[in-house]
């Protein structure tokens, strides 16, 4: 039974890949049919075999992602094609809550850490490649953001806290409490470069103009449109709905700023692959 579901996702999970690259949108099509697939299975497997456990437990996968998927989507870090299919992929790898002794062992939880894994390497990787297609582009908001007043406020403030931190260091002579106070140091150091890098990033590479037309539901405006005073749409509607863009269509509105994201669903494939390649590996022996 898991084979079957598991063959029938990583089907989906390339072709949800493909789509995600080329067009930055998954169509809820492929969404929504593994998840009624992987439950559709899940169900005929509990009643041919008596044993509601399978029906259940993909319930419970698709309700833990389903809080998972609100808090990223609501907090802007996804759209609403990554937040369906991480609910999909919930209900195919599911999760026993009853087996509290075996959960960090069970495909969902190994699945959540290596796309955690992947993602971060993957979102790295295309963020710098994107930094070096758009060199100069990216070294103009490098320079700005660094030259802004918050970017100056948080360099004094982190230099405060790191000389600090460093005389700390050096008054402690318990090795045990000094080498994770040089961590912490470093940690901030290198945490406010990201942190520069992301934003020049963001600024220089992942925003563009596109008539309304081109708009398709769900994508994220980065600047707020109004029309004689009137709020049409903008970055709190946490992507655009189809009547906003139809409202923009007859307003005759030449273009509009919208912020492209990393194209996610390759990590769940990533994940998905890493977490089935490694499903008998006991994770507190592996982390």
């Amino acid at each position: 039974m898991l084979d079957l579901i598991y063959a029938v996702c990583l089907v989906a999970l390339v072709a949800a890949s493909i789509a995600d690259l080329r067009k930055r949108e998954v169509p809820d099509w492929l969404n929504y049919s593994l998840l009624m697939s992987a439950l559709g299975i899940r169900l005929i497997y509990s009643i041919a075999t008596g044993d509601f456990s399978h029906i259940t437990d993909g319930a419970a996968g698709a309700i833990l992602f389903l809080a998972f998927a609100l808090l990223m989507f609501y907090t802007g870090q996804w759209g609403g094609g990554d937040s369906k299919m991480i609910i999909a992929l919930g209900a195919v790898l599911g999760l026993n809550v009853l087996d509290f002794g075996n959960i960090l062992d069970s495909m969902l939880v190994k699945f959540f850490i290596f796309s955690l894994l992947a993602g971060a390497v993957y979102g790295a990787a295309w963020s710098f490649l994107l930094a070096a297609r758009n060199k100069k582009r990216f070294l103009l908001e490098w320079n700005m953001i660094g030259k802004s007043r918050k970017t100056r406020t948080i360099k004094l403030t982190l230099l405060i806290l790191l000389l600090s931190i460093l005389i700390a260091s050096v008054a402690v002579q318990d090795s045990f409490v000094r080498i994770p106070l040089l961590s912490l140091g470093i940690a901030l150091s290198l945490g406010s470069y990201l942190w520069l890098f992301v934003k020049a990033v963001e600024k220089s590479c992942m925003l563009k103009y596109v008539r309304p037309k081109e708009l398709t539901e769900g994508d994220w405006i980065e600047k707020e449109i109004r029309i004689k005073g009137k709020y049409i749409c903008g970055p709190k509607d946490l992507g655009i709905e189809e009547k906003q863009i139809k409202q923009l269509i007859k307003l005759r509105v030449r273009k509009v700023l919208i912020k492209v994201g990393i194209p996610f669903v390759p990590s769940f494939l990533l994940g998905f692959v890493l977490a089935y390649t490694l499903r008998n590996i006991v994770l507190f022996g592996l982390f």
